[in-house]
């Protein structure tokens, strides 16, 4: 009879822990809507951040993802693929933590115009670019993409001068 309980409770407890394991690696996060966050793709992301739990996922027309959450009072907002590589992180910023390059050339050009949100977007390899939205006398609302020194990479029209999140 003791070999008969040990060996039901051996397997009791075999098969919760096979469950606790298989539910840890299959976790994912429910999106907004349908569907929810793959694995890989939440693996990907905890790599970066695994101490960061406040997160608000969505699944983006291409298939990528993208991630929101906040470190130290700033919001981010991350770019992932499909298996959960990032493509690029946005860090929400101010203006007068632009680069010198980036105020220099918006003070020049576009001294009329109203700076709404600013953001920092690092790549992958290190490479940053500043998206900055601006709000013309007209009421045109358009975001620049620049180089740290100022270039212009591009300019896209927005619904919103602040639009980051």
């Amino acid at each position: 009879m003791g070999n008969l309980i040990y060996s039901m409770k051996r397997s009791i407890a075999l098969i919760a822990f096979t469950s606790m394991l298989f539910a840890c690696t299959t976790t994912k996060v429910k999106l907004p809507g349908e569907g929810t966050v793959p694995t890989e793709v939440l693996n990907g992301f905890n790599k970066l951040h695994e101490k960061n739990t406040n997160q608000q996922w969505t699944i983006l027309p291409d298939g990528r993802y993208s991630v929101r959450y906040r470190i130290t009072g700033f919001r981010y907002r991350d770019l992932l693929d499909t298996r959960g590589a990032l493509i690029q992180t946005q860090q929400e910023t101010w203006q007068a933590t632009l680069p010198e390059g980036v105020n220099s050339f918006i003070f020049r050009e576009y001294a009329d115009y109203q700076i709404g949100e600013a953001s920092k977007i690092t790549f992958p390899d290190g490479e940053q670019v500043w998206d900055v939205g601006l709000k013309g006398p007209q009421g045109a609302n358009f975001v620049l993409r620049l180089t740290r020194d100022g270039k212009v990479i591009s300019q896209t029209e927005a619904e919103d001068y602040k639009w980051f999140m």
